[in-house]
């Protein structure tokens, strides 16, 4: 048997996003002659694929999408079954923890439904470490969830502030998530264009996230049209999936103004390979409206000297400032949306140098290295 400490990180999400590319970054960082790290999902799923770069094994606890599994495998589906799927998985994962010598067990995404995951687990005797990351109050884990973890890892104070109305928890940390995206050096922006399929010399504003209406897509859209004109030659690129009914709401906004016609394109699914679209767009935003957990884009295409518009609340507060190394925005008002994207395409330079500011403190913070030395710090902790 391996000397090594064996962690299995539960992967019950049904898409790859930010929270699944986090993973990632602590799957690839760990120090592998301490962890055996791996991923354990409760059946296989497309996005799956992406974890390869973690070079970590993927397990399921089961080969297919089965009958008891509510709302997952029915589109109506029977009272408590949704209940019932968390209970049978929830002792599947305890067993095969059992089985595989798992010492800890790395809920990816803590939620207030994930009590029966980890409960079973739990009164095995296996450490069980949360990682909290959202800011709606409808996602905060109750007391009985997060008693049942040794340890609650949270990716910014707002999320901790959120975490503790719930139940004070005596092992509750604040670890910003890394910001590793994999770029390639010799992609130019007209190249990362014409591979979006637009020409060099469009001006692509790109809006990013899961296509949701809490993301503020549609507010793309509405300061996009207050601009159109003035900037002839410019593009909005919705890039995110998700949502066939959000998708079609958002095109029938971008139908209500006649001059958007052929400008406002949308990717319709979640991108492969998302750091094309940081290179290809000379403006990023990043609208969602009632703020981030942590909010992986804006830092993401400062790596790129992209610059963004972000949130002026969530967790982008805590270590950025507003036109020092972010531009930040109240992002129900359109209004506000539209004068940030007019002072970035009027002054390319200045939002240049705002984007250096804010890829300094990206370098300096939020590096794969420096995270995976404080999770590892957190699972000997629980250890001993």
């Amino acid at each position: 048997m391996s000397g090594k400490i064996k962690i299995a990180f539960l992967d019950y999400s049904p898409h790859y996003a930010g929270a699944e590319r986090a993973m990632v970054a602590i799957l690839s960082h760990l120090n592998g002659n301490q962890f055996e790290p791996s991923i354990v999902a409760p059946y296989p799923c497309t996005h799956h694929a992406r974890y390869r770069e973690a070079g970590s094994k993927i397990f399921y606890l089961n080969k297919c999408i089965k009958w008891w599994m509510g709302r997952i495998r029915w589109k109506n589906p029977w009272r408590g079954s949704d209940f019932l799927m968390r209970t049978i998985s929830g002792i599947q994962l305890m067993l095969f923890c059992k089985r595989h010598h798992i010492k800890i067990i790395h809920v990816n995404l803590l939620r207030p439904d994930s009590l029966m995951w980890i409960l079973p687990a739990n009164l095995a005797g296996i450490k069980v470490i949360g990682h909290f990351r959202s800011l709606p109050e409808s996602w905060i884990p109750g007391k009985r969830v997060q008693q049942c973890c040794d340890a609650i890892i949270c990716v910014s104070k707002i999320v901790n502030k959120h975490l503790l109305q719930a139940y004070r928890h005596k092992h509750s940390y604040v670890i910003y998530d890394a910001v590793n995206i994999q770029k390639d050096n010799t992609l130019s922006k007209n190249t990362a264009k014409i591979k979006l399929g637009f020409a060099p010399n469009r001006i692509i504003i790109a809006s990013i996230a899961a296509l949701f209406p809490n993301k503020g897509h549609d507010n793309a859209i509405r300061a996009f049209a207050d601009i159109s004109k003035c900037y002839p030659n410019t593009d909005l690129y919705i890039a995110g999936g998700g949502n066939p009914s959000e998708l079609e709401r958002l095109q029938m906004i971008a139908a209500e103004y006649p001059q958007l016609s052929n400008r406002v394109f949308f990717s319709g699914e979640q991108i492969p390979d998302i750091s094309v679209v940081y290179q290809a767009a000379d403006v990023v935003l990043s609208l969602t409206k009632e703020g981030e957990a942590f909010g992986l884009v804006p830092l993401e295409s400062s790596l790129f000297l992209t610059p963004s518009i972000a949130p002026n609340k969530g967790a982008i507060v805590e270590f950025a400032k507003d036109e020092y190394n972010a531009f930040l925005v109240e992002t129900t008002s359109v209004e506000e949306i539209t004068k940030k994207l007019r002072k970035i395409l009027d002054y390319p330079k200045y939002a240049n140098n705002v984007s250096k500011r804010l890829r300094e403190t990206v370098l300096s913070q939020f590096t794969p290295e420096t995270h995976a030395r404080k999770i590892e710090k957190i699972y000997n902790s629980v250890l001993s």
